[in-house]
């Protein structure tokens, strides 16, 4: 099962509701075809690898289906046998060959065989009361296939799996498989007897695992369960007991003691967008602990039989065995697969989140196609605060690319985006250039089912309101994946937003003397504050460290006296403090040249006002 989006696009292609999708190998009539099998409600669906349309003829009626035959030697085979009589009845010229002695059953292969059986039972059953008006029983076999035919079909690869340990079983549900003591067995449920999940055993110790309904990883933090320990607080307050523990809960009270374990698994195949979190709990009752510890002791003095440790049952046991079972849970499927076509329009479409896009890319190499403008805009910053001055690295320039180009304003990039007008590849993504996001599927659909769950939605009526806000949803996604790029997404810890952040109000070195030089501060004094704006000089002068902007100080301070005759050698000599601070401090290189330079100054000054050398 996959997010909302996927299924909503790939229920525009099929020509009909899609609840589940799956990849595929098909044989029919003598011909094998790779592709994807969509669950509809009441056809299956087989669509084209590149998700463009259906195959010729795609389009399978579930009452088409008489039986369907599960391959127990092989865990991928499903054989599917058609009704010629229905096949007939509704003139159906391609899948006519199918089921009879001609072109023999349609046999599809595909990793996720269990789930798949389950969800076409699921719509078959319903398909058929609605039909018949009545409920019917879902007509599937388990059959060898390779006694009878001697021979297989296909070749198909095994995958070595571990056995049980010694003394342990292996026990299967709801797609997962663990290892269990084999004393324990099925406790019967109100609805079922076997496959409930809960697990007794003569001891009195009951374990039950609990799966949560899969979810789409990107609705996790609305819910507020963005991370697992959340779930497990949840849980803990369910137990009405308090632990300091959030992954592990033990809690023992009078009456039992209670372990249990909280995990998350994460990135399920095949879209590697869905999440489900599984909870284990070992329970022993002391009431039951003290009437084993009874009989066996009424046993052991009868003479019956021999005390045994097995009798007593310590918390630190109790904990292992429950270890021991939460390390053996696994997926049942010996191996899975990932529809990288679903999962690479998905992130074109930018409906993931900052982990997902991460993850991603360190275990499949794969990015969206706007990582190219992301770049882009990316550098272009990096080159505006290197102009400031306060880039603390320029070896970030290179470490985004050598050949990405730099735009005077990065914002042209953002905004380019959403319209489709970026002039950047798609990189490490692969595809075309410049997507028009009106022409994505996935974009829009994500941005259409967003809009119609809300409740403003519902007074929209005509369409051009409709795209209208599912651009604005997309430019909604372009700066959130930009804001991803910019805090660690290229880079990695090298520049975040942390370091941008820290950027805003930084100038460079030589920014005061580009005020000072233009006049800016000056105008800042009005005229019958001169003295003022002299002091001020004087005191700038003697914090100043570049020779430069000593320079520019002492030729403010006789441009500030030019007009004033009288007062002007006051106001010169101001000067000679600073140069006699100058030439004590310590970092002569920076004096070297200033005093000669300030000295000439002050001579030309004096000969250009008519003063004596004496």
């Amino acid at each position: 099962m996959s997010g909302k989006a996927v299924l909503a696009a790939l229920s525009g292609v099929c020509g009909g509701r899609v609840r589940y999708f799956c990849a595929c190998r098909l044989t029919y009539l003598g011909r094998q075809k790779r592709l994807f099998l969509c669950v509809g409600a009441e056809a299956l669906f087989f669509l084209k690898r590149d998700l463009s349309r259906l195959i010729s003829g795609g389009e399978l009626m579930l009452c088409f289906i008489r039986y369907i035959v599960s391959d127990t030697s092989s865990d991928t085979r499903l054989l599917v046998y058609m009704d010629e009589e229905e096949v007939h009845r509704a003139n159906n010229k391609v899948w006519g060959g199918t089921g009879g002695s001609k072109g023999g059953p349609l046999i599809v292969e595909t990793a996720d065989r269990d789930v798949l059986e389950k969800w076409i039972e699921t719509v078959w059953c319903a398909d058929f009361a609605l039909r018949r008006g009545r409920l019917g029983r879902y007509p599937r076999i388990l059959l060898d296939v390779t006694a009878d035919d001697g021979e297989r079909l296909s070749v198909v690869q095994t995958v070595p799996q571990i056995k049980p340990f010694l003394g342990t079983q292996q026990i299967s549900y709801d797609g997962y498989s663990f290892f269990l003591p084999k004393d324990f067995e099925d406790r019967a449920g109100v609805t079922a007897a076997l496959q409930t999940g809960c697990y007794l055993d003569s001891r009195g110790v009951e374990v039950q695992l609990l799966l949560l309904q899969q979810m789409c990883v990107t609705d996790l933090p609305a819910m507020g369960r963005g991370d697992v320990r959340y779930v497990a607080a949840g849980f803990r307050r369910a137990l009405l007991e308090a632990s300091p523990f959030a992954y592990l809960l033990w809690v023992k009270n009078e009456e039992a003691n209670i372990i249990t374990f909280v995990f998350r698994r994460m990135y399920t195949p095949p879209i590697m967008d869905m999440c489900q979190d599984m909870i284990l709990t070992y329970k022993v009752c002391h009431d039951d602990q003290k009437a084993l510890f009874a009989r066996f002791l009424a046993a052991f003095f009868f003479g019956s039989l021999s005390f045994s440790s097995e009798s007593k049952l310590s918390d630190w046991d109790l904990l292992r065995e429950a270890e021991l079972v939460a390390d053996s849970i696994s997926p049942e499927a010996a191996k899975s697969s990932c529809i990288k076509e679903v999962l690479q329009a998905k992130l074109d479409a930018l409906i993931l989140n900052d982990e997902h896009y991460t993850w991603l890319y360190m275990n499949l190499r794969m990015t969206p196609k706007w990582i190219a403008p992301a770049k882009v805009f990316l550098k272009s910053l990096l080159v505006i605060l290197q102009r400031e001055g306060i880039l603390a690295d320029d070896d970030l320039l290179d470490a985004v690319g050598s050949a990405v180009a730099v735009v005077e304003d990065p914002m042209l990039v953002a905004l380019d985006m959403p319209s489709g007008r970026s002039e950047g590849n798609r990189g490490e993504g692969g595809g075309e250039n410049g997507v028009d996001p009106s022409v994505d599927g996935l974009a829009i659909a994500a941005a259409v089912e967003v809009a119609e769950a809300s409740e403003s939605s519902a007074k929209i009526q005509k369409s051009q309101h409709t795209a209208a806000l599912a651009l604005h949803r997309w430019a909604m996604r372009v700066a959130s994946y930009l804001a991803y790029c910019v805090n660690g997404g290229i880079l990695g810890p090298r520049f975040s937003l942390a370091d941008l952040a820290e950027a805003v109000g930084l100038v460079g070195a030589n920014a005061d003397q580009i005020l000072l030089e233009c006049g800016y501060i000056a105008k800042l004094f009005p005229r019958k504050e001169e003295a003022a704006y002299i002091e001020m000089l004087r005191a700038l002068l003697h914090g100043a460290r570049t020779v430069d902007f000593k320079t520019a100080i002492c030729k403010q301070i006789l441009k500030a006296t030019g007009d004033k005759q009288k007062k002007a050698v006051d106001l010169l000599f101001s000067i000679v403090p600073a140069l006699v601070q100058t030439i004590r401090a310590k970092d002569a290189t920076r004096s070297v040249g200033f005093v000669p330079r300030s000295m000439a100054l002050l001579q030309r000054e004096r000969e250009k006002r008519g003063f004596c050398n004496s």
